[in-house]
């Protein structure tokens, strides 16, 4: 069966890499011909059934709808002549979709392009065997025009052209909705570096997440990356070297926004008094338990250094032997935000720690290069990745990048590189790889 896939226009090169990503892990085929261009939304996907593409749109962040095409044209009144053709020749369609006691809804959808009186364009179809009632607020089907637009050669801004035309039945919208509730400007807990919900949630999705998978991150910072995780049911594991990122200490931005916003001393001694009770539960287990993922994630937090990759060694047990990770999720730290640091000294000298010391205290730490970062990033998971796992990890790079940048293992291949360009000199890409042995 083929049907129409809708896309934003955002991250455009991440869209096709998240479809395939999506479909693998719904253990969906799926097949369509070609490439989404930048100005392209539309694609033409054969799926086994209507429920597997529903399925698909559900999980999808870069999706607007999955539809089924009724008809095409190169004008809207040509459009409405095909629809009447396509129900004359599917009377078993009609009978199912065109009854009395549906309710529907007819929209019209431009993409490039405002229709200011698109009640004119509707009327090219009411003279379809509609049946059903009108329902504006919950209908039980919706009918959309689909309309796409682009700018002519010349670039003519008044007059842009009409490239595509489609009459579709409404299948499922997709997940976009999770951007909205998981906006970090609603979040408790976040830093500089915490990352946005849609490159989140395109993480979870590169990295195959579903409720049986055992997900890490070991650049946990404030936890945006594990928070998408839990959201499909995996349990998370996050990491850091420095132990104040896992306590919360020091990176709790919306605290230091409010004392600032106090008047006098005493009024801001006073909070801090207060907000010390609140302080050792203000970490990332705070932005799991705001969206009720904390029983469902099982969420654990350790500290490690990742330069010591022979710390994280799965034992052979009963219950699962060797490597137990299904996917590693991370942005390393390149020095742009926030550099890279491992445990070491400068001195050659060694210090004895005091035994009643000893429980808080923090290592000393050197500077960690992104090249020994990275090569020990894809050691530790070609231990600790089950077969068919995933590392995805963002790569900064300037604009000169080329693929052989990129760090090599024996043990990954590469299923996909996806730019997100943040600055004319700084890019970053997402990148996945999967252990095949």
């Amino acid at each position: 069966m083929e049907f129409l896939f809708v896309f934003h226009k955002d991250y455009e090169t991440f869209r096709l890499p998240e479809l395939d990503s999506v479909a693998k892990l719904l253990n969906v085929q799926i097949s369509y011909s070609g490439t989404l261009e930048e100005d392209d939304i539309f694609l033409v996907v054969k799926c086994p059934s209507e429920q597997d593409a529903t399925n698909i749109a559900n999980r999808c962040i870069l999706l607007r709808g999955v539809y089924e095409v009724l008809s095409t044209g190169d004008t809207y009144e040509n459009l409405a002549k095909n629809a009447r053709v396509f129900i004359d020749q599917n009377p078993n369609w009609a009978e199912r979709y065109l009854t009395e006691n549906t309710t529907f809804k007819l929209n019209v959808v431009t993409f490039g392009k405002k229709r200011p009186n698109k009640q004119e364009l509707i009327d090219n179809f009411m003279h379809l065997p509609w049946k059903g009632k009108v329902s504006l607020e919950s209908p039980q089907l919706q009918f959309d025009v689909l309309e796409a637009c682009t700018l002519p050669r010349d670039k003519d801004f008044m007059n842009p052209k009409t490239v595509a035309l489609y009459f579709c039945r409404k299948i499922s919208d997709s997940a976009r909705d999770l951007i909205t509730k998981y906006d970090l400007k609603q979040r408790k807990f976040i830093g500089t570096t915490s990352m946005n919900a849609s490159l989140s949630f395109l993480v979870a999705n590169q990295g195959l997440v579903t409720s049986k998978s055992l997900i890490m991150d070991p650049f946990a910072g404030t936890g945006s990356l594990l928070v998408s995780a839990a959201h499909f049911g995996a349990h998370v594991i996050g990491s850091d070297i420095d132990i104040r990122v896992l306590r919360g200490k020091q990176y709790n931005y919306k605290k230091k926004e409010i004392i600032k916003s106090l008047k006098t001393t005493e009024e801001k001694e006073q909070w801090k008094e207060k907000q010390e009770i609140k302080d050792k539960d203000f970490n990332i287990k705070v932005n799991l338990d705001q969206y009720g993922l904390t029983k469902k994630a099982g969420l654990d937090l350790v500290r490690i250094d990742l330069s010591q990759t022979y710390a994280w060694r799965f034992a052979n047990n009963k219950i699962r032997k060797g490597p137990a990770l299904d996917a590693i999720i991370c942005d390393p730290p390149y020095g742009i935000r926030a550099g890279a640091r491992k445990i070491g000294k400068e001195e050659s000298e060694i210090k004895i720690i005091p035994e009643e010391k000893a429980k808080d205290h923090i290592p000393s730490r050197i500077a960690y290069e992104p090249e020994e970062l990275m090569a020990d990033l894809m050691e530790f998971a070609a231990r600790s990745l089950v077969v068919g796992g995933r590392l995805v990890y963002w790569f900064h790079c300037g604009p000169d990048f080329i693929e052989d940048d990129l760090p090599k293992h024996p043990q990954f291949k590469l299923i996909s590189n996806s730019i997100d360009v943040m600055t004319q000199k700084q890019h970053r890409r997402l990148i996945t790889v999967e252990k095949f042995n």
